[in-house]
């Protein structure tokens, strides 16, 4: 996710020397148009990235008239809350325009530290020993954490295939193999896992939101092998639809 100095028509370069921007995907389910003129009906098109001073998105057609310098009012919904936005054209192509935030009618910094804390944390996660709860006889796997552990992902694997996996979320945990078994548990606050106080539940159903979340987080991790984020994405995406046995 860092800024790079060469040119590029590609529409996640367009803001340059601006804060950290986060990719959005169809997980974020965001709502975003914008206006021509003050005048004008809002159009509806896809928002590629955001971040606390601009964003970009994809222009709808290749007739739009905007300029570079144009002040244009867009509309932002993203996970319920919804932003009206004053935005000033910073860069264009044939497909898509780069804006700075000029305001906005609620604190969208705050908003985007927030939300967006899943990725933020798959960013800076870096590779570690496993906690000795995690592999047993026979078992391989690797382990990357944050910092404080409070955001981890341990994986096993066969011949570049996902077997299971283990990911942390501030304290809550989800188990899940390639047979579909899913375990969900939680950490009693400033507990390290492995003691006691690791709490592993069975329930009937799990929200939706944790797998969201967990997808989100792993998607972030740029280290991962492709084919392995590939397969973690899957089975999350299952354990989405299945109740919990």
């Amino acid at each position: 996710m860092s800024s790079q100095n060469k040119k590029s028509s590609a529409p996640q370069d367009f803001i340059k020397n601006r804060a950290e921007r986060f990719q959005l995907t169809g997980l974020h389910r965001a709502k975003f148009s914008f206006q021509m003129t003050p005048n004008s009906p809002f159009i509806p098109t896809t928002l590629n990235n955001l971040s606390i001073q601009g964003l970009a998105f994809l222009l709808p057609n290749a007739n739009t008239n905007l300029k570079v310098g144009d002040s244009i009012a867009a509309t932002l919904e993203i996970d319920g809350t919804l932003f009206k936005l004053v935005l000033n054209v910073r860069h264009l192509t044939s497909g898509a325009a780069g804006c700075r935030i000029e305001s906005s009618d609620h604190n969208i910094g705050d908003f985007v530290d927030s939300y967006f804390l899943n990725e933020i944390a798959a960013a800076k996660l870096i590779e570690a020993e496993p906690p000795k709860e995690l592999i047993g006889p026979g078992v391989n796997g690797k382990y990357y954490a944050s910092n404080d552990r409070s955001f981890s992902l341990f994986y096993t694997e066969n011949r570049g295939r996902v077997q299971s996996m283990w990911v942390g979320l501030l304290g809550n945990t989800i188990e899940m193999d390639q047979e579909g078994q899913i375990i969900y548990g939680f950490l009693m606050e400033g507990e390290d896992l492995g003691q006691s106080n690791h709490i592993r539940v069975k329930v009937h159903d799990l929200p939706e939101e944790i797998f969201t979340y967990a997808m989100r987080f792993v998607s972030g991790i740029s280290s991962l092998p492709s084919n392995i984020k590939g397969d973690l994405i899957s089975m999350l995406e299952h354990g989405r639809h299945k109740k919990i046995e």
